[in-house]
């Protein structure tokens, strides 16, 4: 998964909710990343399919994009980002599984990506 020194996180959703990127490495400006979203379930922590919700992006306390009614089917949010200037980021999920439940990640945006290969470690990838 990510590396927990990058990012971190505030939820008030009962389940965990993993927030990752590829290529992986320092998040840097003017590369292209996918977000990679999954929530789990809290007992079996095997993903939850079905995954809804909404999604506002913020670059030095400004928000700079809202991206509304967000459904993925098998339960992975894969969500297309470039940043084209440095800075600190948070990414706001509301309104998951369409409940009042949220969650915030924040992170930098460094002048130049370190990029690594993303190899994922969790139970649910085996």
């Amino acid at each position: 998964g990510i590396r927990d020194d990058l990012v971190t996180g505030v939820q008030t959703c009962a389940l965990p909710i993993y927030l990752w990127w590829e290529p992986g490495g320092v998040l840097g400006v003017n590369q292209d990343y996918n977000l990679n979203l999954m929530v789990h379930d809290g007992k079996t922590d095997k993903h939850e399919t079905g995954l809804s919700y909404d999604m506002q992006i913020y670059l030095d306390g400004k928000l700079v994009e809202t991206r509304t009614d967000r459904y993925y089917v098998d339960g992975q949010g894969i969500e297309p980002i470039n940043f084209t200037q440095r800075g600190s980021v948070k990414i706001v999920l509301s309104n998951i599984f369409d409940g009042g439940e949220s969650v915030n990640f924040t992170f930098q945006v460094a002048p130049e990506a370190v990029v690594e290969q993303v190899v994922p470690k969790h139970p649910s990838y085996e």
